[in-house]
């Protein structure tokens, strides 16, 4: 589990990667998304997609990496 503090350092990078503001809302939401996944997963997700997506993700795609991450290296 991400807790929200750990959560809002990795989005700020991800924001500012993208040169988005953050606000409260948008961490509010982003851990109700991501707060369940272990915070060493999550950190490494949103790096991969800072440096590689051509668009600001969602939650959803931040989520969806971890999930296929997983998958390859037969965690599911």
């Amino acid at each position: 589990m991400t807790e929200k503090r750990e959560l809002m350092l990795m989005m700020a990078a991800l924001y500012s990667a993208f040169g988005r503001e953050l606000t409260d809302i948008d961490v509010e939401a982003w851990h109700l998304v991501l707060g369940d996944i272990p915070k060493d997963e999550l950190s490494q997700a949103v790096l991969v997609l800072a440096k590689t997506a051509e668009s600001f993700p969602s939650a959803a795609a931040v989520r969806r990496l971890v999930w296929d991450r997983r998958r390859s290296s037969g965690q599911m």
